[in-house]
């Protein structure tokens, strides 16, 4: 039941990005739109799959072990969803890079990786390579901040020369 609750609220939120995806322009807004339809779609297709297996098997068994699990463990799952569900609004204030790191790293500390170097330069090599495909090949607008903007002029002055 727990699973059919998370697969709803992210259902939810994907309505309410259809719904600010409506604001765009015309052709930057179709390549979201589609994302979010199909989206849609396959979380329809999966919700319905989870209600069928959670009626048959008489319940979420993932969820009772982790119910069942150590503190720690609850806290850190609780943690760990926290930190995903505020990533889209924290990318609004601080722009796509920073927030990624964020959450990356944030993540990856909820996790019990304890390498913190490692989690820092893997998050930054990340959300960097993630956000120059997303500008230069797949031509998505993205939450721009500070860092993005900075990133945005070296790719461009790259492309001068």
């Amino acid at each position: 039941m727990p699973r059919l609750a998370c697969l709803v609220l992210v259902f939810g939120l994907l309505l309410a990005l259809g719904a600010s995806s409506l604001s765009i322009d015309a052709s930057a807004a179709r390549y979201p739109q589609v994302l979010i339809a199909g989206a849609l779609i396959a979380l329809t297709m999966a919700l319905l799959t989870e209600r069928r297996q959670a009626a048959a098997s008489g319940g979420d068994t993932e969820f009772a072990s982790l119910a069942a699990g150590p503190a720690p463990a609850r806290t850190a799952f609780g943690g760990f969803v926290l930190v995903w569900l505020a990533f889209p609004f924290v990318m609004g204030v601080l722009g796509f890079v920073l927030s990624t790191v964020i959450a990356l790293v944030l993540s990856c500390l909820l996790l019990r990786i304890r390498r913190p170097a490692l989690i820092i330069a893997s998050s930054v090599v990340i959300a960097v390579a993630f956000a120059v495909l997303l500008r230069t090949v797949l031509y998505v607008p993205m939450p721009s901040g500070w860092l993005d903007q900075r990133i945005d002029q070296v790719i461009y002055q790259m492309r001068k020369n």
